[in-house]
């Protein structure tokens, strides 16, 4: 008896539309088109640097395993396609990832952890990209050069911090620990939106220089995360709300948010009032996407397509 082969497919997020095997068929769905508005309005400007500079935030929700992940790379790969379209530098537009649920793990505040990830972010983007070791020090010490610079005023190098002798794994584990101390100090203080404001202005050295910017932070698996982590990155994003080409896109279940929120405002909001959970959560998130689960005909065209490929 032939003996029968087994597929076996990854779960892993996608990056590109050349492997979206779930809503690129048809490009009137919701989905295609949350995908394309959203993009639109994160590159808008950089098209046009005077319209719709205001810092915003996108939930996408769903359960987990729905895609959300993919859902929030395939904006970020659309708007540098449309960026790409106009002859601007796609690389104007930064994506900073923050996977929640592992940094949550790392017992540094969410706040501190989100302001050193911006901050590797902007710095990574004006360099060459690499994944040695040796990058990765030149990234962390371009980090520390923009954070020294703008908050201490002064240009605080790698050869302040670490001996050029120690092995390479050594100095970025010490900056690294110097990165963490000053994200903690400076993290909740309105010096940090002033840091991030001057990068994407393009007040900075480098291929940017003098160049705008905008900063796309994709806050991942927050669904994952124990409620008071959850409450204290909402309230970094009001915070740094008024920082202009700034955007957070948040992927977490929406019944989660919502039971974090009546928890967080329980006293406020009581108990059963739908309307003014709503308005809390709108307090944080302006534009909302549910994203839509598969029907039998969709899960058909899926496995169908993955074979195909």
């Amino acid at each position: 008896m032939m003996e029968k082969n087994i597929t076996f497919f990854d779960d892993r997020p996608i990056d590109d539309f050349s492997k979206d095997w779930m809503w690129k068929d048809d490009l009137s769905t919701d989905a295609n088109r949350q995908i394309m508005e959203i993009a639109q309005r994160i590159m808008r400007p950089l098209v046009a640097p005077d319209e719709l500079s205001e810092s915003l935030t996108f939930a996408i929700h769903g359960r987990w395993g729905s895609g959300k992940t993919s859902f929030v790379k395939l904006i970020i790969a659309r708007a540098r396609q449309l960026l790409r379209e106009q002859n601007i530098d796609e690389n104007r537009l930064v994506f900073c990832e923050f996977n929640a649920s592992s940094l949550q793990m790392s017992g540094q505040p969410a706040r501190a952890s989100m302001a050193m990830q911006v901050l590797l972010a902007l710095a990574e983007s004006t360099m060459e990209t690499s994944q040695n070791q040796d990058q990765l020090e030149d990234v962390k010490s371009k980090a520390l050069r923009i954070f020294s610079s703008r908050a201490y005023k002064q240009n605080i190098g790698i050869e302040d911090i670490v001996d050029k002798n120690q092995p390479v794994f050594e100095r970025i584990t010490r900056i690294n620990k110097y990165l963490e101390q000053v994200s903690e100090e400076l993290a909740g203080s309105q010096g940090f939106c002033d840091i991030i404001q001057a990068e994407l202005a393009g007040q900075s050295d480098g291929p940017h220089a003098m160049t705008e910017r905008a900063l796309v932070v994709f806050i991942d698996d927050l669904d994952r995360c124990h409620k008071e982590y959850v409450t204290e990155i909402l309230d970094v994003i009001q915070q740094w709300g008024m920082t202009k080409r700034l955007y957070f896109v948040l992927a977490i279940d929406r019944y989660i948010l919502d039971v974090i929120i009546r928890d967080y405002y329980g006293d406020i909001i009581g108990d059963k009032d739908e309307s003014k959970n709503q308005i809390a959560i709108e307090k944080y998130v302006q534009h909302s996407f549910e994203i839509p689960e598969l029907n039998e005909d969709g899960v058909k065209r899926y496995i169908t397509a993955l074979f195909k490929d």
